[in-house]
């Protein structure tokens, strides 16, 4: 067999982006395609026929529509445009419209997880490789979490996540590694940005000068695009980076168009490097690709040996740990019984695993501040039971501090009696029940918790799956890059 002309190449590129990575001046721009490496398992014993979350950014508007009908209007001539148009301003369009029905009937966020697999799909190998890697920031185009869970499974650390709404870069470069959703996720429905997905048509505002001084002194890899997507070029002229004379570099990793001879083709796109790996369903080239990427570079290991035929890459993460997961209900006192309702159809969720309510209630007699404190601190989830009496005491402003300088606990609102969240830090949260109905103002109150508790069941089950027990990893993370 002839010798591969892009053998030598691949080598020096690989060499590169470690050389940025170890200088920790490598950022990976994370697109739909990764996304797609999550899976859900079925009985097959054949990879190929996993079910994945959609490859492709038209193909996720797609499913969304699909998610949305009959109740979508021009539903059926929204997919016959989608599918016989590629151009980027249509699908933005198509997304606007979208965006504004869903916005209207209050599923976006609800359509998104399911569309995305969310609390269904493992991650894929391509993000443990990715999770691996010590890239200085992960930028993400997508609504998921895959990236953040294979990062809590293999290094047992949350990754600090933010937002475009979060404003202060100088905030996200205190942490060693972090991860910036340039979209939003599914997590934070008020995040996520549909309609102008397209980086370039975006307002300009102080989010986005911070945003390319940080850039100006980074090399980016692009990773989850195809060739014809733009996202890694628009975000650099978004930002008016110049792509030569800083010193940086920029790559990008997609699969080819057409049947290619060799694993691996380099070319160039502009200023970017292009690299093309030969597509088959698993995409096992990129999976190479990315596992040489992950360790030290040796001379004596060739990236582009031809593989076996079908060859598919595995991850073994090891059994899940059973954790306990925390809840901490926080309330004013003429609201206690309505807790221990409350506590008691907590009790009764059928999470895989332990789960451990705590309140006042359930603190013993003497030191019962410290208690409390501990119980927060501990927490995995904290759940304001929220009244107008409740949003002016002292308890909810300790609360609202507390939380405010963590990023390691989910905080979920509860609409206890009805109220107006307008401008309280509490607006900006997921809040239940799903309907945002106060619990007071259900016919039978057991109905609402029961609403609570399903929408409250899959993200314990997620939890419980990525076995999140460390209530202080973003503390524990600085402590140790510290003490390194």
């Amino acid at each position: 067999m002839p010798e591969d002309p892009y053998n030598n190449k691949l080598e020096t590129i690989i060499e590169e982006i470690q050389d940025a990575i170890a200088d920790n001046k490598c950022i990976l721009l994370a697109g739909c395609c990764l996304t797609a490496q999550a899976y859900i398992d079925n009985d097959s014993q054949d990879p190929r026929s996993r079910k994945h979350p959609p490859f492709l950014w038209r193909d996720v508007l797609k499913e969304m529509i699909r998610e949305c009908k009959p109740r979508l209007p021009r539903s059926r001539q929204i997919l016959e445009d989608l599918n016989n148009s590629t151009d980027k301003n249509r699908l933005m369009n198509v997304a606007s419209e979208i965006e504004q029905w869903l916005y209207k009937n209050a599923r976006q966020q609800q359509v998104l997880k399911k569309v995305l697999l969310c609390y269904e799909a493992r991650v894929g190998a391509a993000h443990y490789f990715i999770a691996q890697t010590d890239f200085r920031a992960y930028f993400n185009t997508n609504f998921d979490m895959f990236i953040e869970d294979a990062y809590q499974l293999v290094r047992g650390l949350r990754l600090p996540r933010f937002y475009e709404t979060d404003g202060n870069i100088d905030e996200f470069e205190r942490y060693s590694r972090f991860i910036l959703k340039l979209n939003g996720d599914v997590e934070n429905a008020d995040s996520i940005h549909i309609s102008d997905h397209a980086f370039k048509q975006r307002q300009k505002s102080p989010f986005w000068e911070e945003l390319g001084h940080f850039l100006e002194q980074s090399s980016i890899l692009a990773i989850g695009f195809e060739k014809s997507e733009s996202d890694l070029s628009d975000l650099l002229q978004k930002l008016e980076i110049p792509t030569s004379g800083l010193g940086n570099k920029y790559w990008m990793v997609v699969p080819s168009e057409k049947q290619q001879h060799y694993p691996f083709e380099v070319g160039k796109l502009e200023d970017i490097t292009l690299i093309q790996y030969r597509k088959d369903a698993t995409h096992s080239e990129l999976m190479n690709f990315l596992d040489n990427l992950s360790k030290p570079w040796q001379k004596k290991q060739h990236l582009l040996q031809e593989p076996k035929k079908e060859t598919i890459v595995t991850v073994n993460s090891g059994a899940a740990k059973k954790v306990t997961i925390f809840l901490y209900c926080s309330e004013i006192e003429e609201d206690k019984k309505l807790r221990d309702k409350f506590a008691n159809h907590l009790v009764g969720l059928s999470a895989p695993g332990s789960i451990d309510v705590r309140h006042e209630g359930t603190i013993d007699f003497g030191n019962e501040q410290q208690q409390i404190k501990s119980y927060v601190a501990e927490a995995n989830i904290i759940l304001p039971l929220l009244s107008s009496d409740y949003l002016a005491s002292k308890d909810c402003q300790w609360i609202e501090q507390e939380v405010s300088q963590r990023t390691d606990v989910t905080t979920i609102p509860i609409f206890l009696r009805s109220l107006d969240l307008v401008n309280h830090p509490f607006s900006d949260l997921k809040q239940l029940p799903s309907n945002h109905k106060a619990v007071t103002s259900w016919e039978n109150p057991d109905e609402a918790f029961e609403n609570i508790c399903k929408e409250l069941e899959p993200i314990i089950n997620k939890m419980q799956r990525l076995g999140r027990s460390d209530v202080n990893v973003i503390r524990n993370e600085e402590e140790s890059s510290q003490g390194a």
